[in-house]
């Protein structure tokens, strides 16, 4: 019949058992199943001494005899399935699927950056600062406007300027005013502690005219001692701190 799958088709077809069926137009494969020898079948009995021995206690059992049950007739008009057919749509919308599929992750990976560039060792800070991985195992972070994805490509704050020391960032957290930052240098492993106020504003500035990177590195503090850097978040009122994740920004470098 037309859709194989059908279980209302399955369930019929195996009522049916055997059945004859006339071709009524060979090129619209149309044909019609009449009553005949094998429609007339007694399926209570027969198919086998197992067989007939199930049906015999099931009857027993439940008390039926000849008397139930009734006779049926089968009619109807149907289309033969066309394999060819089916095997080609089944080829196209497999085909289609996987297009679709390799399109979709594609675009996913291309715009992947502008949605959860921490995949690619960026991590977003807030007022255009990003934390990126950096060679060494070490990382740095870099300001790149209000409207860049990624970071990659940005000004670096911290460290300050390409031949100051490489740093390790163990910890960063940050808020919507500040960034703390605790980190060891990569040679000498000495601590290094950050703190970076965001209230600085450079958008629309020319970063070399202006010197946007002097005005930036005005609202850092960077400190060794881990109890001065913590007497300078109190003076300032920072609600931030260390192990603490209930912030909007965090980072934790894998040891």
């Amino acid at each position: 019949m037309n859709n194989n799958t059908s279980k209302t088709n399955g369930c019929t077809i195996y009522a049916l058992g055997r059945v004859n069926m006339f071709l009524i137009n060979e090129e619209a494969r149309t044909v019609r199943i009449v009553n005949d020898e094998a429609t007339v079948y007694d399926w209570n009995t027969g198919g086998g001494f197992t067989r007939n021995l199930f049906i015999k206690a099931k009857r027993l059992r439940t008390g039926i005899n000849d008397t139930h049950g009734f006779k049926t007739f089968y009619y109807g008009i149907g289309r033969l399935m066309n394999i060819l057919k089916y095997i080609l749509t089944f080829l196209k919308y497999t085909l289609i699927f996987i297009v679709s599929f390799f399109i979709v992750l594609i675009g996913f990976l291309f715009y992947a950056d502008s949605f959860m560039p921490e995949w690619n060792g960026s991590y977003k800070l807030g007022k255009g600062l990003f934390l990126i991985e950096w060679d060494w195992n070490t990382q740095k972070i870099v300001y790149s406007g209000e409207t860049e994805s990624n970071g990659y490509g940005g000004r670096c704050i911290i460290p300050p300027f390409p031949d100051s020391p490489w740093i390790c960032m163990h910890e960063v957290n940050a808020n919507d005013l500040w960034v703390i930052v605790k980190a060891t240098t990569l040679k000498g492993n000495y601590p290094r502690y950050y703190l970076i106020d965001k209230s600085f504003n450079i958008e629309g500035l020319d970063w070399k005219a202006d010197n946007c990177d002097s005005i930036i590195q005005s609202h850092i503090i960077v400190t060794s001692d881990s109890i001065r850097f913590e007497d300078i978040l109190k003076k300032k009122n920072v609600d931030l701190r260390f192990n603490n994740i209930r912030y909007k920004y965090m980072y934790r470098r894998e040891e």
